[in-house]
């Protein structure tokens, strides 16, 4: 019997997927956390700024737009291909520390 070399990809053209196989349920479990994190700080950031005029409300809006975006394509394609798309979650903390730069400093002293 002769056995064909179908040269499987790695890749499952999901970036969930993708943590999950690669790290397992702890993985998975911290990538989720960490995301759920990064969407509340931009949902925080807009809600607060939502009701002010000029480029701070639209700032927050497309962070949170972009935020949203990436979930979505982590659906359907592997983000760690494509490592500039990470700078957004780069741009939603360093908005966060910006307006919280207290609250950042003791979470970070507490390591």
């Amino acid at each position: 019997m002769k056995t064909e070399d179908t040269n499987l990809s790695r890749n499952p053209h999901n970036t969930f997927a993708r943590i999950a196989l690669d790290t397992g349920f702890i993985g998975i479990t911290l990538f989720l956390l960490f995301l759920i994190k990064l969407g509340t700080m931009s949902k925080r950031l807009w809600r607060r700024h939502r009701y002010e005029n000029g480029l701070s409300r639209v700032t927050y809006l497309c962070l949170l737009i972009a935020f949203i975006n990436l979930v979505i394509a982590m659906l359907f394609g592997d983000v760690f291909e494509q490592p500039q798309i990470w700078s957004i979650f780069l741009l939603i903390a360093v908005a966060y520390k910006n307006e919280n730069p207290q609250r950042v400093d003791a979470a970070v002293t507490r390591f």
